[in-house]
């Protein structure tokens, strides 16, 4: 592990990009001094300043907050085999180590990030193959490690590793002082419990090895939520249990020095896709600097000031098919007990468990519910509030429904405040008949249209769709997006709407191009009590991503 003036001392910490919500990197120093706060009132007691020097004030920030720092170069993902790079790379050290040599938050200098991602074609690879660029890398790599011990022989040097074997093979995990790794196992495949599997299996082969996990995380977007979080659904459910299941597993290995999440405020990241484009979402706050729930899982675990808080303001509003449902509802507290309360009238006190977390299951009804949390500490009493208002999709009561097609999630448009219920087959009321869910590829990044939390979820190859409803007049629109990179009539479909044809080969790719969402209304008469929307595939399968009914006055 890591010790500080003879005493023990577990690295918890977070990872930090400078740019910012309609500033980019030019920030004032109050909002570096802010981001910095943000991470120390977390309960952080380290910061990895990735992946570039960062601005002057940030060190000056960590040394009067106490937090303490690994500062790296941008050498990342790729290394040109030249001496002219090796010795552009050598003197960015210099000047990194020699310029901050003095802010005593210092502990750590990084050499590289992930320099396997990509492989000597300058592409995203998950294995090297040429292994006289492999080897080449790990002699630079000598090179660059034995430049920060010259330059400071008090402070340990390391550099960040990807899920791969690729390191091991030449020698690359054995140079620095520090091997630190990157773990996103149950984010872009596999299961949680596999990062604690490969962690181990590492220990155990090289026991003396000084281990830190320099990055694990998972999306969020608020605009997508679900009480079934799905691997790569962005909901902030997910990113919760998984951030739950990293925390209990770091915490439970005393040989890991540490660990720093990735990453402490969602940034932005060109040709990136998901359901922001151009956005990593991994923060523990948003890109306008909003803590997410899960920053207060963080808070719970490592601050020592007493604190609870409701951890479902990220999903205000809900929709729900019936006059009521129940839901669970997560209280994050580092207080013995906490009781929570609806609508003034107590439902249950309860001792908190396992991650600092309480769950009380909550009958929530049409409308707006108020949640009031409070537990004492001393004396003193903590208190926090949470406001969730339900809206109630019904047949006969309220026939206008939205659907967030081929989703386990709901989505909330704020622009209107309306909440998009998920998708499932056809139960009777709503649903699809055929068909299977698909999410957009990591690699396509949506360029235009509306609500892009919907389109990024579609269904594909169904037969039909089914609403139950009320007869009347009613205006129906169906959103529709080319998820994939096909060519002009390779994808072509006709949509009906009880029996009579409305779109005729509808080709995504030529009439809107890739990836850009469009939307398309129609005027329908219900004279059944039912909607059946059929598609009937002429090329490729059909697709569809929403679905809006509203019932006409």
């Amino acid at each position: 592990g890591f010790s500080l003036n003879g005493e023990h001392l577990k690295l918890r910490g977070t990872n930090r990009h400078q740019d910012r919500l309609g500033k980019g990197s030019a920030l004032s120093n109050a909002e570096h001094r802010h981001d910095m706060q943000l991470i120390k009132d977390m309960g952080c007691n380290f910061i990895r300043i990735a992946h570039y020097p960062q601005d002057p004030e940030i060190l000056k920030a960590a040394d009067e907050l106490g937090l303490l720092a690994w500062e790296e170069v941008p050498l990342v993902n790729y290394m040109t085999i030249s001496p002219e790079f090796l010795d552009n790379s050598k003197e960015m050290l210099k000047e990194m180590i020699r310029q901050n040599f003095n802010h005593p938050s210092l502990i750590i200098w990084g050499s590289m990030n992930e320099i396997f991602l990509w492989d000597s074609r300058e592409e995203r690879s998950s294995k090297q193959t040429d292994s006289v660029y492999t080897k080449k890398v790990a002699e630079y790599t000598k090179i660059l490690d034995q430049t920060i011990r010259d330059e400071d022989p008090h402070r340990y040097s390391t550099l960040a590793m990807h899920e791969s074997g690729d390191y091991d093979k030449v020698g690359i995990e054995d140079i620095p002082q520090i091997s630190s790794y990157n773990f996103y196992s149950g984010w872009y495949g596999g299961k949680f419990e596999d990062f604690g599997y490969s962690i181990d299996k590492k220990h155990k082969a090289k026991p003396n090895q000084v281990i830190f996990i320099s990055e694990y995380g998972a999306e969020s977007d608020n605009s997508l939520n679900s009480e079934k979080p799905l691997r790569y659904d962005s909901t902030g459910q997910y990113q919760r249990l998984f951030n739950e299941s990293y925390l209990k597993q770091i915490e439970s290995r005393d040989f890991l020095s540490g660990s720093a999440i990735w990453n402490q405020f969602d940034f932005s990241q060109p040709h990136i896709g998901g359901s922001i484009p151009n956005m990593n979402k991994k923060g523990m706050v948003s890109f306008d600097r909003k803590p997410k729930d899960v920053y207060y899982l963080f808070q719970a675990n490592w601050s020592k000031e007493p604190m609870l808080y409701i951890a479902e303001k990220d999903w205000p509003v809900r929709a729900i098919t019936g006059g009521s449902k129940k839901y669970t509802i997560t209280v994050y507290s580092n207080l013995k007990e906490v009781s929570l309360f609806q609508n003034g009238k107590k439902i249950k006190t309860k001792s908190v468990g396992d991650l600092n977390k309480v769950e009380f299951d909550v009958v929530l009804e049409k409308g707006l519910t108020n949640l009031k949390a409070t537990g004492n500490e001393k004396g003193k009493t903590f208190e926090d509030f949470c406001g969730i208002t339900v809206q109630e999709y019904n047949a006969e009561k309220n026939p206008s429904i939205a659907i967030n097609i081929g989703s386990n999630a709901q989505y909330l448009d704020y622009s209107s405040n309306k909440a998009w219920i998920e998708d499932h087959p056809f139960d009777g009321y709503f649903g699809y008949e055929g068909g299977k869910q698909i999410i957009l590829d990591r690699k396509s990044v949506m360029t235009g249209g509306l609500h892009n939390g919907l389109f990024y979820t579609a269904l594909e190859g169904m037969s039909s769709y089914k609403i139950k409803t009320k007869n009347g007049k009613y205006k129906l629109t169906l959103y529709f997006m080319e998820m994939e990179k096909v060519q002009a009539g390779q994808r072509v479909f006709d949509v009906s709407i009880n029996g009579t044809n409305v779109i005729s080969a509808l080709d995504l790719s030529k009439e809107a191009g890739f990836c850009y969402g469009i939307a398309k209304t129609f005027e329908v008469e219900v004279l059944n009590n039912q909607i059946v929307i059929a598609f009937n595939a002429l090329s490729g399968k059909a697709l569809l991503n929403g679905l809006e009914l509203v019932k006409s006055n």
